[in-house]
């Protein structure tokens, strides 16, 4: 009799250890889909980060070359304000796409040659003022003729 006692309580016992060993499998499973989801998110966080700067300093720039070519066809001053405006978001943008973390010297490269057009045309545009501002609207236009500011008709000031 004790032995088959002995026997009950061995085979009640193997049953909890593989529940417990289900459990753990299970518990062990659940941490790794977790983590996998949290570090997916966290990646996909930092790419809409850095696409959203991306896309800010594209829509400063544009926004930038729109009032330059309004001060080149005007010589109104006032038409410089929004160009003002938008180089500073674009510089800001620029700041802030820089400070962003990249995992692969490659993703590094691409974001820092990205920056530098970006600057380049920043400093183009600056140029073109400059050139406008000293009266060689000729001059503005051939600085900008990458920014397309010699395909819009450039007429004399009328004062």
């Amino acid at each position: 009799m004790e032995a088959r006692r002995r026997r009950v309580k061995l085979d009640a016992r193997r049953p909890m250890a593989c529940g417990l060993a289900a459990i753990a499998v299970d518990a062990s499973l659940f941490h790794f889909v977790t983590r996998s989801i949290a570090d997916a998110t966290r990646a996909i966080v930092k790419l809409r980060t850095e696409l959203d700067h991306i896309d800010a300093v594209q829509d400063a720039l544009s926004e930038a070359e729109g009032a330059v070519r309004a001060y080149v066809l005007s010589g109104r001053a006032e038409d410089l304000e929004p160009y003002s405006q938008a180089t500073t978001r674009a510089d800001d943008a620029l700041r802030a796409l820089a400070v962003i973390p990249h995992e692969s010297a490659d993703s590094q490269a691409q974001v820092d040659a990205f920056m530098g057009l970006g600057r380049d045309r920043l400093q183009i545009l600056g140029r073109a003022i400059d050139a406008n501002r000293a009266g060689n609207r000729a001059g503005a236009v051939d600085v900008g003729t990458g920014l397309g500011l010699s395909q819009v008709y450039v007429s004399p000031p009328p004062y």
